[in-house]
This record gives C-alpha cells, sequence and structure tokens, in this order.
C-alpha cells in the first residue's frame, strides 16, 4: 500500500511541475532565414544572423533597410511574442520600426503589429491562432539615421501549451516507472 501511494504522490508532483512550467515558459527562436540586403554592414558582428536565436544577451543582427527575416522555434506557438532590439545612443534620435507577421505551414503571412526601439526591455505584442513562423519586416523611416534598420537581439514566443490529458499520461506513466523500479529493487 505504501508503495502505490508513493508512486500516486510522484505521478502528481511530476504533472503538477510540468504544467506550471509549460504555461509560463517562453520559447525562443532556434532557426532563422535571412540574407543581407546589401544595408548591413559587420560592425558589432551585425550581419552575423545567429546573433538573433536564443534568448536576449545584447548580441544581435540588423535586418537592413526594408529587410525581412523569418524565425523559427522549433514548435508552434500561440497568444503572445516579444521581440527585443538594441540600438545605441538615444533611442529617440535612431527611429528603428518593424512589421510583425506570422505564417502557418506555409500560409500567407498575416500582419499581426507594428514594433519599434523605444523600450529597451522588448516590444510585446499579442495575437490569436496558432502559428509556426514569425517574419519581421524592418519599416524604419528614411528620416531616421539608422543605416541598417531594425536590430535583432532576441525573438520569444508562448508555447502551444501540452493538453491536459498529455499531463495525466505522463503522470500515470511515471507512477508506473516508480511502480517498476520499487519492485525491481524489492
Amino acid at each position: 500500500m505504501k508503495c502505490k501511494k508513493t508512486s500516486v504522490a510522484a505521478a502528481l508532483i511530476v504533472a503538477a511541475t510540468m504544467g506550471s512550467a509549460a504555461s509560463a515558459a517562453t520559447i525562443y527562436a532556434t532557426g532563422i532565414d535571412w540574407t543581407n540586403n546589401g544595408t548591413v554592414g559587420s560592425s558589432n558582428n551585425r550581419d552575423n544572423k545567429l546573433n538573433a536565436l536564443g534568448a536576449p544577451d545584447g548580441q544581435f543582427m540588423s535586418l537592413g533597410l526594408v529587410g525581412a527575416a523569418d524565425f523559427t522555434f522549433g514548435q508552434d506557438f500561440i497568444s503572445r511574442g516579444t521581440v527585443w532590439e538594441v540600438t545605441f545612443g538615444t533611442r529617440a534620435s535612431y527611429l528603428e520600426t518593424a512589421e510583425v507577421l506570422l505564417s502557418y505551414q506555409g500560409s500567407n503571412f498575416v500582419k499581426v503589429a507594428d514594433i519599434g526601439n523605444a523600450s529597451a526591455s522588448g516590444s510585446n505584442f499579442t495575437f490569436n491562432g496558432r502559428w509556426d513562423t514569425l517574419r519581421l519586416v524592418d519599416t524604419t523611416p528614411g528620416s531616421s539615421p539608422s543605416t541598417d534598420g531594425y536590430d535583432v537581439d532576441a525573438v520569444g514566443v508562448s508555447p502551444v501549451p501540452i493538453p491536459a490529458a498529455g499531463f495525466l499520461l505522463l503522470g500515470a506513466l511515471g507512477g508506473l516507472a516508480a511502480m517498476r523500479l520499487r519492485r525491481k529493487a524489492a
């Protein structure tokens, strides 16, 4: 009887832990499709597209004036996103802007937001539906002294949550595994 109680308790703890972690997580871009359109120089390594992958770290890539980049995350995403931008000097003096568009399985891109470099903590936006690709298109105005457009440090989105039934299944499998290990140990 003690073995059963221990296994059930372990399964509930695993399921609860996984549920809270999955719902609160932000996933960061793991893939990028971008080509330098000739307006991005190499200073500060801003022509390295890999700088825009992963969590914000101060490393960045520039979209290029009127340039674009497609970001993928290794899984589908929903509801909210954040793009972190890097600007040297006064942000108000170097206005840089971009459009955010989304696509799912190769469908047409849908515009969901306009973002800018006003905040060092990132531009947040929300949207509806399930998506797998996020596109940023530079819309920096010609009146800005920026020579290479919007600078991307990181892109983060909300993952599609694992359904509650998935947590129950994982908890049950964990409980069965714990029972099997206890039987082998006895």
